[in-house]
């Protein structure tokens, strides 16, 4: 079981970095409060989809756990097997208390609705947690520091671009994360296509927000891009200062279900993988890669 450690900073000013369930469940909303909730000190965030419900799953969840997670974010995916009930066992006997968000996967839709119930459950225990929207489809998150915004986009619903916009307007933390389950072709190192279109990608660059991603069964990160459409670096610095117009995205699908390889990008039959330059970490089963979780540290040493 491998961790994957992810150091951020920001600039502008900003701080560094099966049961059918009724309408009214698939809405949280709160009372914003008068100030923005302060960021934690040393905040440990989790992030991975495509679980499934096998021995590597339970591994993910159990790590997840034992590294001290302040919150884990699911980009989607859940068991794989349209069981709520069982999704709701795996969290509680492998994950227990660590916080838990969610967005939407391809395969959870059948069951939507019992899985809403098993997110709410969770997120209704969480102090301090305020939210407002659509459960894991169109849902904005204030959480001890952090604004997180969760689309369905590609999956459920419409108008998740004026949705994105409007809820990065309001978002107050300083730092912003967009989530989503779907991908684009080349935001992804597997053979996924395009399924989620470059808008909401320049959307949540435009405010500097970094974007999280599953549904390719691999890790891939990009350098910080001014582009996401192009692929324009901005430099290939290990530190990725995001700012309005510049961020980065990644694909953290290594929950357990498969590891799938890389695609080929090279035209010649036979040749060796070359990484698309604009990937400043890809990790496939060409990479060995095992099942894993990217963890991101805010605020370290109160930084």
């Amino acid at each position: 079981m491998k961790p994957i450690f992810l150091s951020l900073a920001l600039s502008l000013g900003l701080s560094s970095c099966q049961t059918p369930v009724s309408t009214e469940a698939y809405w949280v909303n709160s009372t914003p409060s008068p100030a923005p909730v302060p960021l934690k000190d040393d905040l440990r965030v989790a992030f991975v989809g495509d679980l499934g419900a096998n021995d590597d799953t339970r591994a993910v969840l159990d790590l997840i756990r034992r590294e001290k997670t302040d919150l884990f974010v699911l980009l989607g995916d859940f068991d794989y097997q349209d069981k709520p009930q069982l999704f709701a066992k795996l969290l509680d006997e492998h994950l227990g208390p660590v916080p838990l968000l969610a967005v939407i996967g391809n395969h959870d839709k059948k069951e939507w609705n019992g899985y809403i119930s098993v997110l709410a459950k969770r997120m209704r225990a969480i102090p301090g947690l305020r939210c407002e929207g659509e459960i894991g489809v169109k849902m904005l998150c204030e959480y001890q520091g952090l604004s997180l915004v969760f689309s369905g986009i590609g999956l459920r619903g419409e108008g998740h671009e004026a949705f994105l916009k409007e809820a990065l307007t309001k978002a107050e933390s300083p730092f912003k994360i967009c989530v989503w389950h779907m991908n684009q072709a080349k935001m992804q190192a597997g053979t996924k296509k395009d399924q989620v279109g470059w808008d909401a990608y320049e959307i949540c660059r435009s405010e500097g927000a970094m974007i999280a991603t599953g549904h390719e069964h691999s890790y891939s990160r990009t350098y910080l891009l001014s582009d996401f459409e192009n692929q324009t670096v901005v430099n290939h610095e290990p530190e990725l200062v995001l700012n309005r117009g510049q961020s980065f995205a990644f694909v953290s699908g290594l929950g357990g279900k498969s590891i799938r390889p890389q695609k080929p990008v090279s035209p010649l039959p036979g040749s060796a993988i070359v990484e698309e330059p604009w990937w400043a970490k890809v990790y496939t089963a060409d990479q060995q890669a095992k099942a894993s979780v990217l963890f991101c540290d805010y605020r370290v040493e109160k930084d």
